[in-house]
């Protein structure tokens, strides 16, 4: 009697090729799948920045005094800022709805028009320290500070610079004598110096220098620690 050895290798191969279509659909499923969502969260992100950019370009139109609607649409790449402004006497609502695709995304703020300290689109707000700038330096934008701004050869603000009422050029306290030499790091046993003063009146210390002179050519850094007695 002769076995059908042919139908046998035939129903293996359906079997094997079967499994192997349910493989590759199910691999072709997952793979639409994580496509469709890549482009979703793309979209979504599209739309959030659309409706910052929405929120940016008013504000800074509104800050600038320059023209525009309560109602406006801007167009960013491929997605849109739908704008709209309220206005009060004391503030304005700013509403920008982001659209890409079929993603919606919303922000809103409110300005204050009541408000009276320095305000800046973009810039730089320095506390009672004020602003050292080194030689060819440069900010880009506004600079508002509360201490003094000084700035080396080829330093460059860009906008507008409003300096609070600063430190004073006078030293609450100094001493610019050079009595003695006190000469330090230069062992491990001399490797630390401490330096003692009183202020003449209380309150917040805002800056505090201290002149060195270096002999040779150190190679590490120093530390300066500020410490009560």
């Amino acid at each position: 009697m002769l076995k059908p050895k042919g139908q046998t290798a035939i129903i293996v191969t359906l079997i094997v090729m079967s499994a192997s279509l349910v493989m590759a659909g199910g691999a072709a499923s997952l793979i639409t799948n994580e496509a469709k969502t890549s482009s979703i969260a793309l979209k979504s992100l599209e739309a959030f920045y659309a409706s910052e950019a929405g929120i940016e370009d008013a504000l800074q139109r509104i800050i600038s005094g320059k023209q525009i609607d309560n109602s406006e649409t801007l167009s960013i790449g491929g997605a849109t800022a739908a704008i709209t402004i309220t206005d009060s006497a004391t503030e304005s609502t700013i509403s920008s709805e982001g659209l890409s695709s079929a993603s919606h995304r919303t922000t809103e703020v409110v300005l204050d028009k009541t408000f009276t300290e320095a305000s800046f689109y973009y810039g730089v707000h320095i506390g009672d320290g004020g602003l050292s700038m080194a030689n060819n330096s440069q900010v880009v934008g506004n600079v508002y500070s509360n201490g003094n701004i000084i700035g080396n050869p080829g330093a460059a603000i860009t906008n507008d610079v409003i300096v609070a009422s600063g430190l004073s050029a006078t030293p609450t306290f100094e001493w610019t004598a050079n009595d003695t030499d006190q000469n330090f790091a230069t062992a491990s046993s001399n490797r630390d110096i401490a330096q003692s003063f009183t202020a003449t009146s209380g309150g917040l210390i805002n800056r505090i220098s201290i002149l060195l002179a270096r002999a040779g050519s150190p190679s590490s850094n120093i530390t300066a620690h500020i410490a009560s007695d």
